[in-house]
Order: structure tokens, then sequence, then C-alpha cells
């Protein structure tokens, strides 16, 4: 059964946004973000007829499948998501308007703690974000504290990879230009007991953005842990799509209405904020 809307005698002049105009402004005020897309990893499904076939109790059947068709859990396990039910691809390079929630935090008085790290990423129509997906900034920084055990090789990649910055410091002062990437790391000596800090060029170095202890003078031994705090490039999850359809109808000087996609905005959190722990840590 057809049902027919009434149209009002008189429509009020129309008034249409402008996609070229947003699209310019994302490609000349907005920042280089890496786009990772995200992909359910299928380990959440393996195991999943064993509630079925077996009559083994529950806590063997978890324990040998690592997952169930009930629970949908990923396997803690996986070599591919490292037990986070996701894992990414297609990774690509795009401009993005990135704006934070804090500006205006009267919006948000349900969110509560969630706020933390909350951000808001406009992208290009073309670019359509999903849930978990992440974006990376890639010309700004922030400060990152970890706590890692040394591995057995001569390098450590840490959870974020070791970004350098040159600081707009005095001219006159030595050395210029100043430029950072650790700022600071320390180990509990074996012998004393108390934290000893560990300095860039003489304990260790920087080598294609990991901790390279190969040449240094007091490095931790194999499986000690260090603290270290560095430079490293934000990374936002995508936790909602608030504005993903607004794309609408432009009828201003055309002859006929053309549907127009709209950019996209997301919702987003830093991803050591929504994590519980890096998923490659070992």
């Amino acid at each position: 059964m057809r049902i027919p809307s009434r149209i009002p005698p008189k429509l009020k002049p129309r008034v249409d946004f402008k996609p070229e105009e947003f699209r310019k402004h994302i490609l000349t005020s907005g920042l280089r973000v890496l786009w990772e897309q995200a992909s359910e990893c299928p380990c959440k499904r393996q195991g999943a007829g064993d509630l079925v076939t077996t009559t083994s109790s529950m806590v063997d059947i978890l324990v040998s499948s690592g997952t169930s068709s009930q629970t949908g859990e990923a396997k803690a396990e996986c070599p591919t998501c490292h037990g986070n039910g996701y894992f990414y691809h297609s990774s690509q390079q795009i401009w993005a308007i990135v704006t934070r929630v804090g500006a205006d935090p009267k919006g948000f008085p349900g969110w509560g703690e969630w706020t933390k790290g909350i951000s808001f990423v406009t992208t290009l129509p073309e670019h359509v974000p999903a849930y978990q997906d992440r974006f990376t900034m890639m010309d700004s920084v922030l400060i990152y504290r970890e706590t890692r055990r040394r591995g057995a090789g001569p390098r450590d990649a840490l959870r974020y990879p070791i970004v350098e910055r040159t600081l707009d410091t005095d001219p006159e002062a030595t050395p210029y230009p100043f430029t950072l990437s650790v700022l600071y790391c320390t180990k509990i000596d074996s012998v004393t007991g108390e934290a000893k800090e560990l300095v860039k060029d003489i304990d260790f170095s920087v080598t294609s953005s990991q901790v390279d202890w190969s040449e240094g003078r007091d490095p931790p031994a194999e499986g000690e842990f260090y603290a270290i705090s560095y430079y490293a490039n934000p990374r936002y999850v995508v936790l909602d799509i608030p504005h993903a359809f607004r794309d609408t109808w432009i009828g201003t000087k055309v002859p006929e209405p053309s549907f127009a996609p709209m950019p996209i905005n997301s919702l987003c959190q830093m991803e050591f904020l929504n994590t519980r722990e890096d998923p490659e840590a070992t």
C-alpha cells in the first residue's frame, strides 16, 4: 500500500551544504593521518563446534579451543590478532580534521572518565571508517611511557615507534638544532636494587625507531624490566560514527537535485586508553 506525503504549497528557499568547500578545508587545514582498516579475526569462531560435539566440561572446552560459539572470544595465543579479535590491513595516508571533545566537556556529562583521550576525526566521503579502525597522526607527537622486558635480540620494539622531534629552542644554545626522541629510561640495578638511569647514546641508542642495546655500556640483561619515556605519534581507535549518515541532496543552482556524500565524523579514543595493554608485548 502506497502512502503519499503531503507537500506544502510553498517551500522555503533551500540552503545547501557545500561539500566541495568542506573538501578544500580538509585538504588545506587538515592533518596527515595513517588510516588502518580493522578486520575481525577468524580465530573468534575457531572451535565453535566444540560445545556441540564434545561432552567435556566447560572449563576443558574453553582451555582446549580458546573460544566458543557462545562467547565469540578471540584466542589469546592467536599470532594474527594477539587476542584482540581484530587485525589491521589496507593502511594508507589520508588527510583529516582532528578535534578534541575536551573543548566543551559540558556536552558529555554522562561519559564521565570515558572522555579521556576522546577526539573527533573527520575524513573525506571516500574514506569511510568502521568500528575499531585506527588513525595514527603522522606529524604530531605525544609522550608515551611504558615498562618493557628486555628481549633476546639486540633491539627492542616498543609499543609505538620512537619518533624524533626537533624543538624550537634558543639558537645560541648547544646543541642546535635540539632534537629529542627518548626523554628518560631507567632499570633496577641488580646489585643495589635501586633505580638506575640509562642514558641515550651511552647505554642504548635508537635504531629504526627501536631501542638498540648492541653497543650499550650497561644495558638491562635479557628478561629484565626497564621503564622508558619517549615521543610517539598519537594513535586513535574508532568507537562510534556519530555523523555517518548526513549525506544530502544538492539542489542550489543546478537543473536537478543530485545526491552528495558528505564528510564522515568519527568518535575516537587514544588506543592505549581503549585497550588493556600492548597486544604484541611479551
